[in-house]
């Protein structure tokens, strides 16, 4: 037979085309095979017997609409036979273009792939190198990278982590220089009066004795300062804060440092209001920053130093208020800096303790001017 050919046959399987064997040239017993596979199989479908020792394909359709034979109700199949030799040809085809294209699948896969792999291994070696260099104290600055959302958030976060460090670092050497420097300072006098004295320099040695004294007194101030400070940005445990009456806190305060206020011919004015308001606080931070504003106004303050507490919502503000001269425009974003040399002189730790013990209660403060120097400081009441 051709290596393709097709049959119709009848409901009863007689042959309707061809009507010979040179029409198609298939032999009887293949055309028999092929007839009773059709049997055995459904329609539309492909099926594969043997005849004769070769392999065939076939597949089969309804042909009952089809007006093949002249006889009224009979349904006609038509058979499609096809050789599997040839096929092989198309088969061998088929099979070069498929590894053809695996192969170039593969290759291209493996170079996606390779570029990947960079493009990811790339920017973590380098944020690897940056977190050694930080380990190293050398803070450096990567560059952006956009390849993706969360390199560039990583790159981002490392950058900031280092500009901070960064601060950090500079803040920590400018804090030691200045330390330093006010320890310096008093231990230079003390040594300088000791030797006079023991030289015998001084005629009157009781006079350099409370020079010597006082220094001793500053410098032992300077040395709490620091403690005080050290203990307050060391210590970030809530376990410590309780719940207190803030205007039973105030009135200690006051009865403390009164002392001071009259030595110094001030009055301290205190408003306190006629709710009580509760606060959660480390009652010795809390004194301790409101001892050093409440001193500074009275140093500063011509006759008065105001002291009022009022509620808002959620939220008490303690107003402190003096009537002097006010802070320098210059000095006032930095009064809160270690050490910073204002027009009026040196505003030591006094207010950086006040500003890190109040950050770590929880609280905010400002430093305005208003007919004198203001500090608000404010806390979340406890309802």
């Amino acid at each position: 037979m051709r290596k393709k050919s097709f049959i119709i046959v009848d409901a009863k399987d007689k042959v309707r085309f061809p009507q010979n064997d040179e029409e198609n040239g298939m032999k009887l017993q293949l055309l028999e095979d092929a007839i009773q596979n059709a049997e055995d199989s459904a329609s539309d479908t492909i099926t594969s017997f043997r005849s004769e020792g070769r392999k065939y394909y076939m597949s089969y359709r309804e042909l009952s609409a089809l007006k093949v034979s002249k006889a009224k109700g009979v349904s006609n199949k038509l058979i499609f036979l096809i050789d599997s030799h040839a096929l092989s040809p198309v088969m061998r085809t088929m099979n070069v273009v498929l590894t053809v294209i695996v192969a170039i699948a593969f290759i291209i896969s493996g170079m996606v792939s390779l570029k990947l792999s960079k493009s990811i291994s790339k920017p973590l070696v380098e944020l690897s190198l940056q977190a050694k260099e930080i380990g190293k104290g050398v803070f450096l600055k990567l560059p952006s990278d956009d390849s993706s959302i969360e390199f560039h958030e990583l790159t981002q976060s490392m950058n900031d982590m280092s500009k901070r460090l960064t601060d950090l670092d500079k803040a920590q050497k400018l804090f030691l220089q200045n330390a330093s420097h006010e320890i310096r300072t008093p231990l230079m006098s003390i040594q300088g009066y000791a030797e006079g004295i023991s030289k015998g320099i001084f005629s009157d040695t009781t006079k350099t004795a409370d020079i010597i004294c006082e220094e001793s007194k500053r410098l032992n101030q300077l040395v709490d300062e620091f403690l005080t400070l050290s203990r307050i940005e060391n210590n970030t445990d809530e376990s410590e804060f309780y719940v207190l009456n803030l205007s039973d806190v105030m009135k200690e305060v006051v009865q403390k440092i009164e002392g001071y206020a009259l030595r110094e011919q001030k009055k301290i004015n205190v408003m306190l209001p006629p709710d009580v308001i509760m606060i959660k606080a480390n009652d010795a931070l809390l004194s301790q920053a409101m001892i050093n504003i409440i001193s500074n106004g009275i140093k500063y303050a011509h006759s008065n130093v105001d002291i009022a507490i009022s509620k808002e919502n959620h939220m008490v503000m303690i107003k402190i208020k003096d009537d002097g001269d006010g802070i320098p425009v210059q000095d006032l974003p930095h009064i809160f800096d270690r050490f910073y040399k204002g027009k009026n002189g040196n505003f030591g730790l006094g207010l950086a303790i006040v500003k890190s013990a109040i950050l770590s209660l929880k609280g905010s403060i400002r430093a305005y001017n208003e007919n004198g120097a203001v500090f608000e400081i404010k806390f979340q009441v406890i309802t």
